[in-house]
């Protein structure tokens, strides 16, 4: 278990130190990229600079002791380094090399005591990793990330750990608009977990939602390992998480964590929670200018606790009234063509429905995708929610 201010000062440095080569130099690349203003110091024994920036020949050259370092040589190298920086009073390091716990006994090392060794040597100061490809804080412009990212400047957004980095890095590439503000990936845990990463966002108020992908067990958590294979794949990444997947999901309804079993479900939970927190409740609304759609979201939804009640007659009334008889009001409603691309109208009938008790109300609506297509009118449809949601005060998402 981290110390959590030691921890929060590893995620929000102002200090870098950099060690190894070609992974410390795109990490450096990478934070100028983000736009980091802090002190980059890459610690290199025989190079003058590294990406630009000028090198110190070790631990004991630098300036002062680094909030965090990036410590990118071999897994034997590494826990020298990891003492080294301990010693100085450096806040944390993320550990890069692999060949640790999650190998087992290999070319006569075994990995499990290399680890306890890599844990002794940094004593008290918090480890991400080993095993580990990073982090990215985009609220400060940091990113310990070897490697290309999706992510950009943000002033609040979604915090996610990973303890794959493959699936952390696929996630900063996500086109879904999730303001995503950090990603952490922890690798083995040696140190540093999943629940001192928890402790670090819920205290940072500029941290809208959490998202966890854990491998070997499944707030909004993606689990993995639930097939028979899958779960042989987990533990002999990293073996760090295991647990009978009932136990987990016991602990999650409990505690009110959101369980879902797609990256796409992930990424768009935790875009809602983002948006306007979770719902109050399982009622909902959806509109939509097809019947076809009004009757996919009423299946899609069959399974799962979320209703969608009919209207009150007085409700239906009002409704009515914004529309021609030719259309049937009822819930998911289909709210037909007649008015499309007329925001005034839509926004009246939308106003009328969101009137209503229900806990939000969905607008399906799929954009044209290519720049060369006019979208005029499918802007107007979101505007026209938008209105209504003024008008009412109610909560409104769009489903794309």
């Amino acid at each position: 278990m981290a110390d959590e201010q030691r921890l929060s000062r590893t995620l929000n440095p102002r200090s870098i130190a950099l060690f190894g080569t070609s992974p410390a130099q795109s990490v450096i690349e990478q934070c100028l990229k983000l736009g980091f203003t802090g002190n980059l110091w890459p610690v290199h024994p025989t190079r003058e600079t590294l990406a630009g920036v000028k090198c110190f020949t070790s631990v004991a050259d630098l300036p002062s002791a680094p909030d965090v370092a990036f410590v990118a040589v071999n897994r034997l190298a590494s826990i020298d380094v990891i003492a080294q920086l301990s010693k100085a009073g450096a806040g944390g390091a993320v550990c890069y090399a692999s060949g640790f716990a999650e190998s087992g006994m290999h070319s006569g090392i075994n990995g499990v005591e290399l680890q306890q060794q890599l844990v002794a040597a940094a004593n008290e100061m918090p480890i991400l990793g080993p095993n580990c490809y990073g982090y990215i804080n985009a609220l400060d412009g940091i990113a310990l990330w070897p490697d290309q990212h999706g992510c950009r400047p943000l002033t609040s957004g979604v915090a996610i750990v990973s303890q794959s980095g493959n699936v952390g890095l696929n996630l900063t590439l996500q086109q879904r608009g999730l303001d995503l503000a950090y990603l952490v990936t922890v690798g083995n845990q040696a140190s540093a977990g999943v629940e001192d990463c928890l402790e670090v966002f819920i205290n940072d108020s500029r941290v809208t939602a959490i998202g966890l992908f854990i491998e070997a067990i499944r707030i909004v958590a993606l689990q993995t390992g639930r097939s028979e294979a899958g779960a042989t794949i987990a533990a002999s990444h990293t073996a760090s998480l295991a647990g009978r997947r009932s136990a987990y999901d016991a602990f999650f309804t409990r505690c009110g964590v959101a369980m879902v079993n797609t990256p796409v479900e992930l990424i768009e939970t935790l875009k809602l929670l983002h948006q306007g927190g979770a719902l109050s409740g399982n009622k909902l609304v959806s509109l939509s200018c097809s019947g076809g759609e009004a009757s996919l979201i009423a299946d899609l939804c069959e399974k799962t606790s979320l209703v969608f009640e009919p209207f009150s007659e007085k409700q239906l009334t009002k409704i009515s009234s914004t529309l021609t008889e030719l259309v049937t009001v009822g819930n998911p409603f289909d709210y037909h063509t007649f008015m499309w691309g007329d925001r005034t109208a839509t926004a009246n009938t939308f106003t009328q429905v969101m009137f209503g008790p229900q806990d939000a109300t969905l607008l399906i609506l799929d954009t044209p995708p290519k720049p060369d297509h006019n979208s005029e009118t499918w802007v107007t449809a979101a505007q026209s929610l938008g209105d209504a949601v003024t008008a009412t005060k109610s909560r409104g998402v769009i489903v794309a």
